[in-house]
């Protein structure tokens, strides 16, 4: 290699040597600048940003948009093409059995409960008491909330039991029938919550103010209505009727 030179450049004093090879180009050589590492820094290769497809590519930064939360990505499926996430087991009969024998022995539980307060009544040669009634009931209605509508629903059904609320009598110009119920219709909620016998509607009834307005959801030929009524006096329902109507219980399929 023949013999080089320094040159004066804007980044200092640069050796500079001719190849000995025709068409290689000469190299050079620079003593380090005091900004090598903020421009190594800024250089292509470091900030991912590739300008002639060499370097890494840019990696995508969206981010998601204010008061919105971020998507946590799906569990890996199991091999096998399940679709159940790894080290899971998919549903199967197990499952459903345990399921089936929680669901019994909730209510298994509810009812013995139940009956301890009723032979507390029995062995002092008396019917249960307002509040022994009360108690029993949330009894009841904590139950339905522990296991499901569907779920109780299917429970009375298999024992045999009724499992609705049928209305068999309508007082004229009562509530009921000036809000729209009719004789036939089958009630399934009163004010937002399951019936399943005509008790425990009087019973939710008695959590009411007179007056005070709710909504009823029947069932008529196939389809589900709600209507809006004014409540009655709840002591109106100690014969047995509810805002100017009468229910008979009945079992039917869920």
């Amino acid at each position: 290699m023949a013999g080089g030179f320094f040159v004066l450049l804007a980044a200092g004093w640069v050796w500079l040597a001719p190849s000995d090879r025709p068409g290689e180009p000469d190299s050079f050589w620079a003593p380090s600048s005091p900004h090598a590492q903020d421009e190594a820094a800024l250089s292509p290769s470091s900030t991912g940003i590739s300008g002639s497809g060499s370097g890494p590519a840019p990696q995508s930064s969206t981010a998601p948009d204010p008061g919105t939360l971020a998507s946590t990505p799906a569990p890996a499926a199991a091999k096998g093409g399940t679709g159940h996430a790894a080290g899971s087991s998919a549903p199967g009969e197990g499952a459903s059995q345990r399921t089936t024998e929680w669901i019994e022995e909730r209510y298994k539980s509810a009812q013995e409960r139940r009956a301890a307060i009723k032979d507390e009544a029995t062995r002092n040669h008396r019917k249960q008491n307002r509040e022994e009634l009360a108690r029993s009931w949330a009894i009841e209605f904590a139950l339905i909330d522990e296991i499901g509508v569907e779920a109780y629903e299917q429970s009375l059904y298999d024992r045999g039991l009724k499992n609705r609320a049928e209305v068999r009598w309508l007082g004229s110009g009562s509530n009921a029938m000036l809000g729209g119920v009719q004789i036939g219709d089958v009630v399934l909620s009163y004010d937002g919550q399951p019936v399943f016998s005509p008790q425990s509607l009087r019973e939710r009834n008695k959590l009411l103010e007179p007056g005070q307005q709710i909504v009823i959801e029947v069932e008529r030929e196939g389809a589900v209505l709600a209507f809006v009524i004014n409540t009655d006096d709840w002591n109106r329902g100690r014969s047995g009727i509810v805002n100017g109507m009468s229910l008979r219980p009945i079992s039917r399929e869920p």
